[in-house]
């Protein structure tokens, strides 16, 4: 069974810089999930406020953490094909 030791502060301090050396070598990956993160939560935010109903404030604040989420785990394939030497497109992100 794999042990786990705690996270130190060199740890993240670690994975920041690899993912600041990502962002700068691939900023067009960023840039659109990025993009896509913005315009779906100003999507999401505009049919609430449009709708005027108090209980969709849950379901979009649900659904932008949703795509929140989606949004890390293409900058996780991004740093992960990086690390592998695999070529990145697009086509492997989405």
């Amino acid at each position: 069974m794999t042990k786990f030791r705690a996270p130190k502060r060199s740890d993240f301090t670690r994975a920041l810089r690899a993912g600041a050396v990502d962002l700068v070598r691939y900023p067009a990956f960023a840039l659109v999930l990025a993009g896509a993160f913005v315009i779906i939560g100003l999507a999401i935010a505009t049919l609430k406020y449009a709708s005027g109903h108090s209980y969709w404030f849950v379901l979009a604040v649900m659904g932008l953490l949703m795509v929140g989420s989606l949004a890390a785990l293409g900058f996780y394939l991004i740093s992960w094909q990086h690390h592998r030497g695999r070529p990145i497109t697009m086509w492997d992100i989405l």
